[in-house]
């Protein structure tokens, strides 16, 4: 099964593998972002792809976030959007854990209606992160200003803005109870990557099946 796993450059992700493997860390005690620059959180942008089967593409490059930058400002968790994500018509974001950083994937197929008041959201959730095809969809109502919806579905609830700028038209933070994630499908679909980077996909996989709660964002 094909899933995007490319990232914003090739040599920020060997830099970071390279300061992982020596455990390194910023004098300050920020988090070294996992471009392997300091960042407030080292958030990683997932923006390529798997073969069949789960073999990497060749000209798949691994790479991350992370960097020092204008972007780069307390809340954004160190992401500097590039690659594909930018292109997306739909971004999945987990927030950064404990353990583990902000992680982006970017969504294909997302569907979103909006009339007579009623409000309805529709895709399918990034296999790199539940191991498998799952399908969210999500119908409610809009407030009195036509703004905010509240809706709900099989797969959970959520809170969605229509109008939450930044070249998005919609954004929804949601609770995706409903969600069962396959992590060993995950594993299967990150045997080939480095091992630390499959290892940090199976924890945010994992992290995310006790605690699905992401926000997406739909352009």
């Amino acid at each position: 099964m094909s899933q995007e796993i490319r990232m914003i450059g090739r040599a920020g992700f060997f830099a970071w593998l390279m300061c992982a493997a020596a455990a390194c860390s910023s004098s300050a005690g920020t988090p070294v972002g996992a471009g392997g620059s300091t960042g407030t959180g080292g958030a990683i942008a997932v923006d390529g792809a798997v073969g069949a089967g789960g073999a990497a593409d060749t000209g798949g490059a691994l790479g991350t976030a992370g960097q020092t930058d204008a972007a780069d400002a307390a809340g954004d968790a160190g992401f500097v959007a590039g690659g594909a994500l930018d292109s997306a018509p739909g971004i999945y974001i987990v927030p950064a854990g404990p353990d583990t950083p902000e992680v982006r994937y970017p969504i294909s197929n997302p569907s979103v209606k909006n009339e007579g008041g009623s409000f309805r959201i529709d895709y399918n959730m990034p296999t790199l992160l539940v191991g498998g095809d799952q399908m969210v969809s999500l119908r409610g109502t809009l407030d009195a200003q036509g703004r905010i919806a509240t809706v709900t579905g099989d797969a959970g609830s959520a809170t969605c803005d229509l109008a939450p700028g930044d070249g998005f038209s919609v954004r929804c933070s949601e609770t995706l109870t409903g969600i069962e994630v396959d992590v060993a499908g995950v594993q299967r679909m990150t045997q080939s990557l480095p091992a630390p980077m499959a290892a940090l996909f199976v924890g945010v996989a994992s992290r995310f099946s006790g605690e699905p709660i992401g926000i997406v964002e739909i352009r």
